[in-house]
Formats: C-alpha cells, structure tokens, sequence
C-alpha cells in the first residue's frame, strides 16, 4: 500500500532573503505531521535542503525523499542498517553477514569491512530524481506524495526489483526468459 503520504517544501523569507527552510511530511488521513529527516550524504549539505537548482541540497532533499517514501525497505539490504559486514573465513562460501557487536566480539578485525553503502541505507537513484524532480521546483514552495515518488522509483527499473515491489505493494510476475 502506497499510503497518502506529502511533503511539502516551504521557504521563509524575511525582507527578500531566505531565513530558513522547511520539508515537511505528513499524513492527511491521520493527522501526523514532522520535518523530513535530513541524512546528510556530504558534509557540505549541513545547511540542510534546497531545491530550484542542482547542488547538495537538493541531492539531499532528493535522497532524503526517497528513503523516507520507502520507510524500512530503504535499509541496506547487505549490512541491514549496520554499516559494517563480517567475513566468516575461508572455509565459510556465503559471503559476509552484517556484523553485530555481540555475535562478531571475537572476529578476526581483518575480517570486519565497511559495507559499501557507506551509511546502512539502501543505494537509491536519487540524483536522478534531482536532476528530473527537485531541480525543477520553483519558486519557494512545493508539494510531492509519497505515491509520486515511489511511481517515479519504480519507472527508474526496467524490471521493478523484488524489494521495490513489496515496499510499493506491486504484484510482479517473473515470466521465464
């Protein structure tokens, strides 16, 4: 289920110039409202969201957007939110597994890896959703649901992923090749 989901961006201005800016996610059907929360991805982007143009805000508030659309499905699937893996040796053909403090205390620190998603949240297309979304936002103010985004997710596949389909509510059949 897709849910009614907005977000709404709103710029105060006092005297022509930009004193701060607001996102906004809430649910009509519920009442429940909050600020979108901002998961820096570069550390030039500590002012916060923008929008109207390309840049660190805007990749942010796209990002941002989209891992909040997607709720629990936008952890990363390899580290499950812990941003580290564990390798369990060479007799082990698996793979690695997220590393957890209590299970791994006594792994061989050669063995602990960062996990290639850099902060436990999923690798989303979100500076395409920049260049074709929020760059394109005028003015001071803006609305986009929840339904929007996951619709403009799901367009960025040729074959919607496994993981989209059970985080948008899509049904997909996989025909044989």
């Amino acid at each position: 289920m897709t849910g009614v989901r907005c977000y709404h961006g709103h710029r105060v201005r006092v005297n022509g110039e930009v004193r701060q800016t607001i996102v906004i996610a809430h649910d009509p059907d519920t009442g429940w409202r909050g600020n979108l929360i901002h998961f820096p991805r570069y550390a030039s982007t500590d002012a916060g969201f923008d929008w109207g143009h390309l840049g660190g805000g805007a990749s942010d508030l796209a990002r941002c957007l989209l891992l909040d659309a997607l709720g629990a499905a936008a952890i990363c699937p390899d580290c499950h939110g812990r941003e580290r893996l564990v390798w369990l040796g060479p007799d082990v053909d698996d793979g690695p597994e997220p590393y957890d403090e209590a299970r791994h205390a006594d792994a061989d620190p050669d063995l602990i890896t960062a996990c290639i998603c850099g902060d436990g949240l999923r690798m989303l297309p979100y500076r395409a959703l920049e260049l074709e979304l929020v760059a394109r936002w005028r003015g001071d103010g803006w609305r986009v649901t929840r339904a929007q985004l996951l619709h403009w997710l799901v367009s960025q596949y040729e074959r919607t992923p496994a993981w989209l389909s059970a985080a948008v509510g899509v049904v997909t059949v996989e025909l044989p090749p």
